[in-house]
């Protein structure tokens, strides 16, 4: 695809409301947006968005994040794909996207970077019967313990590859993931509403200590737990 192409899709995709959508050049400046991306700025139109870096719309952390990341892309020209990300909405409720970034390439030189960031669905109540309803109840109720693929697998009582091909498509996630979504969901939500210690919320989210729950709170939701819980 050219360049042209890239752009047009923004309009392609303007009323796509789980679909957030943005065209930057080479110096991370926006060429095109959708409207599911201007709302996540909270500026109102395009014309507020076009023409600024990341570091005019977000906050220090999270634009320091999305900086990294495009300069990943530009330097290796390789695709950053399927990047789990949390996106804390104007209502104070979480939403949960997967983003790959494309390089844009003509004549062997980068000209673009193409981002897109499609919400992953809340699925649909699981039945009694589900293979995964028990492995779910399993995931929330022992956060805190150490868990394998290999250990869920058995819990619904499925092959692995089975297992693994039907976790991905209930859940639009490889296991391992839907572990991160579910551990920093629950942090989240306790930095939100409880004043817990956040070395008390790591140990009860599952992770061994608060670097390592920083590092990988950080590393989905772009801000550290203790930026996220101050706003």
């Amino acid at each position: 695809m050219a360049l042209a192409d890239y752009l047009a899709m923004a309009d392609l995709l303007e009323m796509a409301p789980t679909t957030l959508y943005c065209v930057k050049d080479p110096e991370g400046r926006y060429l095109a947006v959708n409207h599911a991306f201007v709302e996540r700025t909270g500026r109102s139109s395009r014309r507020e968005v076009v023409g600024k870096l990341a570091s005019d719309l977000f906050p220090g952390e999270l634009a320091a994040r999305y900086h990294q990341q495009d300069d990943d892309v530009r330097e290796l020209h390789q695709t950053l794909r399927d990047e789990l990300e949390l996106i804390t909405e104007g209502s104070g409720q979480v939403a949960w996207y997967l983003t790959t970034k494309q390089p844009v390439i003509e004549d062997d030189a980068l000209v673009a970077i193409a981002v897109v960031s499609i919400a992953l669905g809340t699925p649909a109540a699981l039945g009694a019967e589900h293979p995964l309803r028990p492995v779910v109840a399993h995931v929330r109720d022992h956060l805190a313990q150490p868990m394998t693929v290999e250990q869920l697998a058995e819990v619904a009582s499925l092959p692995l590859r089975q297992f693994e091909r039907l976790m991905h498509r209930t859940f639009g996630l490889p296991t391992k993931q839907y572990i991160t979504q579910v551990r920093v969901t629950a942090a989240a939500e306790l930095l939100r509403t409880t004043r817990l210690p956040l070395a008390e919320i790591a140990v009860r989210c599952g992770w061994y200590d608060q670097s390592a729950f920083t590092r990988q709170f950080t590393k989905v939701a772009g801000v550290t737990p203790g930026e996220y819980r101050r706003r």
